[in-house]
């Protein structure tokens, strides 16, 4: 029996494409789906939108937060209300073509648990120099260029691909991928402490130990305009996305989850030392904060100290030894706390 697979369209305030949206997951030839939507508190017409398709067609379920949770930890929502064996995101503002299910569906083998296709850009009014950079990226790291005439990618491959590239997201953005349900059972929800790497981080944690499938066509359209989460965080949370390279690379270091690439770092030639990268990775964000003007300087700053505050390893991370499990890190680290509060950068900057 085909599986079902849970299209998970997470909103808000998504009035404007949300038709087309909706259109496009019940345009697909796959019969055995379902298509919920989790709306995160919504001050415009989305849910009076979505009401009126739950009329016409009983696959789509809408499903309304309580309070607004913010867009990783409704991504995260939507996966535990999702009855499907197979979950597919699809966002509000993107499109798939009537066979995207479908094929990737078909690709599925008995052992695969991320499924992953190509796909097109669309771009409404973006702002100025966006789209030839996004471009640019795309052209240099997709799965094409990574792993040439393959469609079967394996944990290691997967593994040394995320690790040569520092941390690119040749993979795609969520629209382009679908998961097997347990795949979150076994490594997690998306990390809620991430803003620019929430989907590439939770690439690396699954394909470094499952691998993933990749189908060599065009089957969701990514769209990406002036008020969009890629488009906003480009303008206004640059400095977000080497904070958010921290956290990856501490998950790495530290996240039982990385045991698999941690070794594969170990045992690359050369070998790459994940704190050390780290450590220098922290030092280079706190000069960019510290550099910045007047204002934005203090406001980098604290962007960094809450990091700093969730992961405190950063601190002392060339203090703690390869050798160190998880569990010792931590003790270690409340040890440390209890000797020496953490000097915070802010006052470093006063």
């Amino acid at each position: 029996m085909n599986p079902l697979v849970s299209i998970c369209i997470p909103v808000y305030n998504g009035e404007k494409y949300l038709k087309a949206c909706l259109e496009s997951a019940l345009g697909q030839t796959y019969a055995h789906i379902e298509i919920l939507v989790v709306d995160d508190r919504s001050t415009d017409s989305s849910v009076a939108i979505v009401t009126d398709y739950c009329k016409r067609d009983s696959r789509i379920r809408l499903f309304q937060n309580e309070c607004n949770l913010g867009l990783v930890e409704n991504w995260n929502n939507s996966v535990s209300l999702a009855q499907g064996e197979w979950i597919k995101f699809l966002f509000q503002d993107d499109l798939m073509e009537p066979d995207c299910i479908k094929k990737m569906t078909d690709a599925i083998t008995p052992d695969s648990s991320m499924i992953v296709c190509k796909r097109n850009f669309i771009f409404d009014s973006c702002p100025s120099g966006l789209e030839e950079h996004f471009l640019e990226i795309v052209r240099r790291y997709n799965m094409d260029t990574m792993f040439p005439n393959q469609t079967g990618i394996s944990p290691a491959q997967a593994t040394n691909a995320f690790l040569e590239n520092s941390i690119i997201n040749f993979v795609g953005e969520p629209t382009a991928v679908m998961l097997k349900r347990t795949v979150f059972e076994r490594f997690g929800m998306f990390n809620t402490h991430l803003i620019q790497y929430c989907d590439l981080e939770y690439w690396i944690r699954v394909a470094s130990n499952t691998g993933l499938i990749y189908v060599p066509e065009m089957l969701v359209h990514f769209r990406l305009h002036s008020g969009g989460t890629t488009a906003a965080n480009g303008s206004f949370r640059r400095f977000r996305m080497f904070v958010d390279k921290l956290v990856c690379y501490h998950e790495m270091i530290f996240h039982p989850a990385y045991a698999q690439l941690r070794l594969a770092a170990a045992r690359h030639e050369p070998p790459l030392n994940l704190r050390q990268i780290c450590a220098a990775e922290v030092q280079q964000v706190r000069k960019m904060a510290l550099s910045a003007p007047g204002n934005l300087s203090r406001k980098l700053l604290d962007e960094l100290n809450e990091v700093t505050r969730l992961y405190p390893a950063f601190t002392y991370i060339k203090k703690i030894p390869f050798s160190m499990t998880y569990d010792r890190y931590i003790w270690k680290l409340r040890k440390l706390f209890a000797q020496q509060p953490v000097k915070r950068l802010s006052q470093e900057a006063g």
